[in-house]
């Protein structure tokens, strides 16, 4: 402090003997000695007012230039200028015709077309049962490997909208009770089996596939590496098919899954607590997805030092939109001063939430709830930011370049007594509460189900980057067709996957033959004697096949006699009979063998 006071005592000085100078002599008593390092500087931008020697104080000196258009001073102050935010788009907002082919008859398959066309699940399937005929190679007994047949693309969109139905439509605990029939006429799902047999559905589960991990140009040092081509393929298509309007809103979301992985996350504070975290950049008007990224810790993408780790996941995400003046709302996990000032520079504006301790924040806005009364506010701006503490129930801090922090408006509270009051807010919060919903949209449409088990996570993010294409299909679809032709209403995204899984199901049907019951002349094959009914271990045979006759024993007690402990087993067994083709128990002191082959009601 003291050194600061000589150093405006040697300007007074230097002030005093140049008002006093009448002619060159004078002022060339000054030496170098006795002018300080900034007076150059001071009587540059000095006004004529100070040369009079007029002491003007320096904020007001401030205002005046802030108030004529120049450059705002580099330090926190109560000075703002509203920037021009018009929004200055390369293309027209909303949906781009030249890569949307669709009109108000195209049917919700054409729709999610624009993003999971047919080359991506060509692709899906060539490396589907490239990875089926890889297990079966390795293990020639696998049960799903040694059943395996080609997978084409009709039966693909098939099992895709199996997989949706049982994502958003029907919900169940395991796969397997999709398949069965004995869950009763309450909770039993026959259609299932119609288009699918329950191995062929698991089956297809199980070796769903984008890449071919065998493959050397795979590079597998990125940890999603088994997801990459359609994440990238559908990520292009988000960007060229929609431009979103001015608003746009990023947010981090989860995709449920308890794994054992490096890149899984916990969020306490989540209502999905497990699982791989993504951040969205969405319209916030409508939630459309303009780009994602999963995170797996250190990237290899853009990082920007003076912006750190999560400022520079808004540069990666925003990239492509600089210069267009779009407005982005973000919560404090992203949003900064110097954050703000990076979007500045590329013509991007930003506004939200923001933690006191990020670097350059004024500490000088810090508040207590007994400092600022509920309703009232403070600012401070520097360099078109504006830095603003709010006081509700406790002090909210926010960082803007859109707003201008003077301006207020009103938001209701409730108070202890049950009454309704107004209170002043600045007009950034209401923006902030109107436009930072679109993340949260995206994420509720989407959701997946997290109860059911997942013991593969590349599947789970495969069935998420479909459930993404089909939310943008969605909004392509009320864009152009905003209503019902006849009952006027909007269609709701539960209605339009209703319809897509139909139409993706389309005439695919399971090519298995039902179950059915024994018949006389069935019996008599098995009951006649025979040289051909000996016991062979065939070369698919597994440890998953059950005995027919300790399986109908269980079965028949069960039903005739409820409520009793069962004291039969389903017993395993790699044996079968080579005239019937049935596998049997023959380990000893085990009654299967003869009885399926000498009685009539061998369960009983």
């Amino acid at each position: 402090m003291a050194k600061r006071r000589a150093e405006t005592f040697t300007l007074k000085q230097v002030a005093a003997k140049l008002m006093a100078a009448d002619d060159d002599e004078e002022l060339s008593e000054l030496t170098d000695d006795d002018r300080p390092s900034d007076v150059e500087s001071e009587s540059e931008s000095g006004t004529d007012e100070e040369e009079a020697g007029d002491s003007t104080d320096v904020s007001t000196e401030s205002e005046s230039e802030n108030a004529s258009g120049d450059e705002l001073p580099d330090e926190w102050s109560s000075r703002f200028q509203l920037p021009d935010v018009t929004f200055r788009s390369v293309k027209p907002a909303g949906v781009q015709a030249q890569f949307v082919n669709c009109t108000a008859d195209s049917t919700p398959c054409d729709y999610l077309g624009l993003f999971w066309d047919d080359t991506l699940c060509q692709l899906i399937c060539d490396k589907t049962n490239a990875t089926a005929a890889q297990s079966k190679e390795r293990n020639p007994k696998d049960y799903y490997g040694s059943r395996w047949y080609e997978l084409m693309v009709p039966e693909l969109k098939a099992f895709l909208g199996v997989r949706l139905s049982m994502e958003c439509c029907v919900i169940k605990r395991r796969y397997e009770q999709y398949f069965s029939s004995k869950d009763g006429f309450l909770t039993e799902t026959p259609g299932y089996r119609k288009v699918f047999s329950r191995d062929r559905f698991l089956g297809i589960w199980k070796f769903l596939h984008c890449v071919d991990e065998n493959d050397p140009s795979v590079d597998k040092s990125d940890k999603l590496y088994k997801t990459k081509p359609v994440m990238n393929y559908i990520a292009a298509k988000f960007r060229d098919a929609y431009v979103p309007t001015q608003q746009l809103s990023l947010d981090e979301g989860m995709i449920p899954s308890k794994n054992r992985l490096g890149i899984k996350q916990y969020l306490a504070k989540k209502p999905i607590k497990w699982g791989l975290k993504s951040f969205l950049l969405c319209e916030s008007s409508t939630g459309y997805v303009c780009g994602f990224e999963i995170y797996t810790g250190k990237t290899s993408g853009l990082f920007v030092p003076e912006i750190g780790s999560s400022g520079s996941v808004v540069a990666r995400l925003t990239a492509g939109y600089e210069g267009q003046n779009y407005m982005l709302y973000m919560d404090r996990f992203y949003n900064s001063p110097a954050l703000c000032r990076y979007l500045l520079e590329r013509n991007i504006f930003c506004c939200g939430t923001v933690m006191v301790n990020r670097k350059d924040f004024p500490r000088q806005l810090s508040r207590t709830k007994k400092d600022l009364p509920r309703g009232n506010h403070d600012y401070l701006c520097k360099n078109g930011v504006s830095a603003v503490v709010w006081c509700d129930r406790m002090p909210i801090y926010f960082v803007s370049t859109i707003h201008d922090p003077t301006e207020t408006s009103s938001v209701p509270r409730r108070n202890k007594d049950g009454s309704v009051t107004d209170i002043t807010c600045p007009i950034l919060v209401k923006d902030y509460n109107a436009y930072m919903g679109g993340c949260d949209l995206n994420d509720q449409q989407t959701k997946l189900y997290r109860t059911r088990k997942h013991y593969r996570w590349p599947r789970r993010l495969m069935v998420k980057c479909l459930m993404w294409c089909c939310y943008n299909a969605f909004v392509i679809r009320r864009h152009i067709t905003p209503a019902n032709s006849i009952t006027k209403r909007k269609s709701s995204f539960s209605s339009f996957l209703d319809e897509l899984c139909s139409e993706l199901i389309g005439d695919v049907r399971s090519g298995t033959p039902g179950r059915r019951r024994a018949t006389a002349s069935s019996s008599v094959t098995r009951l006649q004697r025979n040289e051909d009914h000996f016991p062979e271990r065939p070369a698919e045979a597994t440890s998953n096949n059950r005995c027919v006759v300790c399986q109908r024993k269980k079965n028949w007690f069960a039903k005739h006699t409820p409520g009793r402990k069962n004291p039969h087993k389903e017993n395993k067994t790699v044996y079968r009979c080579a005239a019937c083709l049935v596998f049997l128990c023959i380990r000893p002191g085990c009654k299967c063998w003869f009885d399926y082959h000498q009685k009539v009601e061998y369960w009983r």
